[in-house]
């Protein structure tokens, strides 16, 4: 008997196997979406948030939500369930290696695809493609990375909303939609990418996915404050190890409130610190190889020997002017 956008039962759970459910978890997805049909209810369509399934404060953190729907985008495509159902399909066929979940469109791989989870009530949750769209779960990776620590704060605090997927159409039609505009439904692709978006940052096409808006741009990485002394005092790696802790603990007290711009003038130990760097990293230029004169003075390709003689020449003559 047909329901949802299957004939059978049977066929919808034979999809679920394909995607690499065994044949228990495979009736029991079909089942709640038989169950919802037989209600005359759809998908949750407005339930666009990504939530947290593990803990907050569990190492294992695992979040869920909606990565695609079968609905018209902004860019008048249309990628519909079956084509979510053969992506989805090859992305979880891949090796494990290859099943990557970037964050905002980055290369940095922040998770991991996986089937199914189970939570702290007992509940399970599988990744699938339901009746109007794809439901994905993901790990969160959980190392020492300053990186990784940043994400996972944000996923804690709400503040990555949801998938972005892009993918390449393999099959599609272009037809005239409602309004008369040509749209492009897409039969079948694979996905190239799949990202999480942090809010204000990044926001996928698909407009129920979320609904966040771009309104700044970051590198993602929060500098430490060692870094960010650096930074604000234009200091070297180098010039900051020569310090001791008590005067990096002096520059770290004067620095401005993170994500201000103005900067403060040079202390007596930072003015110090740079003169000596200078004068570490400049030394006599009299001292200078002529390999080094050479590559200063960008002569480094000078290999004809008249052209080389003629660059030695000027390149000495340059670094001796004080």
């Amino acid at each position: 008997m047909p329901f949802a956008r299957w004939e059978t039962f049977e066929a919808c759970s034979l999809e679920m196997q394909k995607l690499g459910h065994d044949e228990e978890s495979a009736n029991a997805i079909c089942a709640s979406i038989e169950e919802r049909a037989k209600k005359g209810m759809l998908y949750k369509a407005d339930d666009t948030a990504l939530h947290i399934l593990s803990k907050a404060d569990d190492d294992d953190l695992v979040v869920a939500g909606n990565a695609s729907w079968d609905i018209v985008d902004p860019q008048r495509d249309q990628l519909t369930v079956g084509a979510q159902a053969k992506a989805l399909e090859r992305f979880f066929g891949l090796p494990r290696e290859y099943q990557t979940i970037t964050v905002n469109h980055k290369e940095f791989k922040l998770a991991q695809p996986t089937l199914s989870f189970t939570d702290n009530k007992g509940e399970r949750h599988y990744s699938h493609v339901h009746e109007k769209g794809t439901y994905l779960i993901a790990e969160i990776r959980n190392d020492s990375l300053a990186t990784t620590k940043y994400y996972r704060d944000k996923i804690r605090k709400g503040e990555m909303t949801g998938y972005s997927v892009t993918a390449l159409p393999l099959e599609f039609e272009l037809i005239k939609g409602d309004n008369g505009q040509q749209i492009r439904r897409v039969d079948d692709m694979e996905y190239h990418a799949v990202t999480l978006c942090e809010k204000g940052v990044t926001k996928p096409v698909n407009q129920r996915s979320n609904d966040v808006h771009v309104i700044s741009k970051t590198d993602g990485v929060p500098k430490t404050d060692a870094q960010r002394a650096m930074s604000h005092y234009n200091l070297s790696s180098e010039a900051w190890e020569k310090l001791t802790e008590e005067q990096k603990r002096k520059l770290i007290d004067e620095l401005p409130p993170a994500g201000t711009r103005k900067r403060q003038g040079n202390t007596d130990v930072t003015k110090a610190t740079k003169q000596e760097t200078v004068q570490h990293q400049e030394p006599n230029k009299k001292d200078l190889s002529v390999e080094a004169i050479l590559a200063k003075h960008g002569f480094v390709n000078a290999n004809r020997d008249v052209a080389k003689k003629l660059a030695i020449k000027k390149a000495i003559e340059n670094a001796q002017v004080r």
